[in-house]
């Protein structure tokens, strides 16, 4: 005589069920997020190549910034892009957002989005892309 466990066979068949959906779920999430992910770089040396290019930029902004004489607002604001542009590499772009240029007593202050490529080949990552905003001032120097 032969004594079936319906009890025990209704948890394992629960419980394989449960698992399938499990693994389904998990294998759906995936697919789902692969194109999601955003890869983080361990490389410090592409930290830091970006790091001194950085630099570099700033400087160069602040040169512009130096060589241009103020003659009005949007006068300043062209002829800044113009030099700014004579240090410019493919490496590097910029934009200024004319409207938010201030003139504050004694000085102008513009803001520029800057974003930096860098190429690496450091693993499966072929470029890094890097953008920020800063605020450059001059101090206008009034004729009376």
């Amino acid at each position: 005589m032969i004594i079936i466990n319906k009890k025990g066979d209704i948890a394992i068949t629960l419980l394989v069920f449960m698992v399938l959906i499990l693994c389904g779920a998990t294998l759906l999430s995936f697919v789902y997020n692969s194109g999601k992910i955003q890869t983080e770089i361990t490389s410090t040396r592409v930290l830091d190549s970006i790091y001194v290019k950085q630099i570099k930029i700033d400087f160069y902004i602040n040169e512009a910034f130096q060589n241009v004489e103020y003659a009005g607002k949007t006068e300043f604001i062209n002829k800044v892009e113009q030099e700014i542009a004579k240090y410019r590499d493919k490496s590097w772009g910029f934009s200024i957002d004319k409207e938010k240029v201030e003139e504050k007593n004694d000085k102008i202050l513009i803001p520029i989005n800057i974003k930096i490529k860098e190429e690496t080949n450091a693993g499966k990552i072929s470029s890094v892309f890097y953008s920020y905003n800063k605020t450059f001032e001059k101090i206008i120097e009034k004729t009376e």
